[in-house]
């Protein structure tokens, strides 16, 4: 066999693997779809018949003849829909953040909450419905939330920057400053809960486990702004994500600067994910369960794993979320039920592919 032909058949089945690739992609995208219709209908805990959500839907988007009432309205298109589509682009964000660090940190247990974000939120959350404080003058209610957790949220970042410009780090190290960072917070909001009303605890402790209950058509225009620009200016960054697998110094050899491009990835996660979670409180497991199931069914080409984890986060939060909309719990509650054997499935089952060959 000649070596033309050897290099024609390598060529082949790599090209039809980056065919089965983008077949995997689509697919997450339009099972995605698919959950955000599905919750749509499903997730009804009124007497209304399931084809009424799409009868609504109908009427809305095409003209078509409303079915009565204004309460099927107000169920289905005032809260449903807005829900279940911010379900799709919070999970969407939450899992492509994750993909980045765990890329730009090396770590496969990296997260987006990983810089301490999440800790950082939940001690502005905590002042605000505990203490009543606002941090941006002349806000109350859900939106002086709102504010104090993405104010707060970006703290931690901002010293993980800080860290990053006066010295060269490495990975670890940057790690190690996410999760003091994360105690500090976590004990700053622990005192305060201690000193509130007992009875403004419980407003804050279930903002913690996060939740999908507040989010509308109101503040869609910001979750799907923000993970938009966000994920479009991470997508333009996939190559330079690439050489980032080769580690630091590998990077280097390739003539990238690792540490130019983990600013720059550590500085859009962190506003993408500030944004979502100032409005969502801490959904965790998005963002480390759906990168390794791209990583499983895709493989590690960084392009197709960015945008597969998008999609596949889409389908996890929006399900779980569907879960939770009939069992009346935070989505947060489900996603962890559900997302902690799901990661410790996916790591026995990547065990055994990289060792058990």
């Amino acid at each position: 066999m000649s070596k033309d032909s050897v290099a024609g058949g390598m060529k082949s089945r790599y090209y039809s693997f980056l065919r089965r690739q983008k077949l995997v992609c689509i697919g997450f995208l339009v099972l995605a779809a698919v959950c955000v219709i599905a919750l749509y209908g499903f997730s009804n805990n009124t007497s209304q018949s399931y084809w009424t959500s799409y009868a609504v839907l109908g009427h809305h988007l095409f003209g078509l003849e409303a079915p009565p009432g204004r309460f099927t309205d107000i169920i289905f298109w005032d809260r449903l829909l807005p829900r279940a589509i911010n379900a799709a682009f919070v999970g969407g964000a939450l899992a492509i953040a994750g993909c980045v660090m765990q890329i730009v940190f090396r770590n496969p247990l990296a997260d987006p909450y990983t810089t301490g974000i999440s800790s950082g939120a939940g001690f502005g959350a905590t002042i605000a419905i505990a203490m009543g404080v606002s941090l941006v003058p002349g806000l109350s209610g859900d939106w002086a939330v709102v504010a104090n957790a993405f104010v707060l949220s970006l703290v931690p970042t901002a010293a993980m920057i800080a860290v990053m410009m006066f010295r060269k780090t490495s990975p670890a190290e940057l790690i190690l400053v996410g999760i003091g960072i994360m105690y500090f917070f976590g004990a700053a909001s622990t005192v305060f809960m201690l000193w509130a009303n007992p009875s403004d605890l419980s407003g804050a402790f279930r903002w913690g486990l996060g939740h999908l209950e507040s989010v509308g058509w109101g503040n869609m225009p910001i979750i799907v702004g923000a993970t938009v620009v966000g994920s479009a200016a991470i997508m333009l960054m996939a190559d330079k994500l690439s050489l980032m697998n080769a580690g630091d110094r590998g990077a280097l050899t390739m003539g990238e600067d690792p540490h130019r491009v983990r600013f720059a990835c550590l500085l859009l996660t962190s506003m993408m994910v500030a944004v979502v979670v100032a409005f969502t409180g801490t959904i965790g497991f998005v963002g480390i369960v759906a990168p390794h199931i791209v990583r499983l069914t895709m493989g590690t080409n960084t392009r197709y794993m960015l945008l597969g984890s998008f999609a596949a986060g889409a389908v996890l939060l929006v399900a779980s979320d569907a879960l939770a909309k009939v069992l009346a719990l935070p989505v947060g509650v489900i996603m962890s039920v559900v997302g902690g054997p799901l990661f410790l499935f996916i790591l026995v089952k990547q065990y055994k592919r990289e060792h058990l060959v």
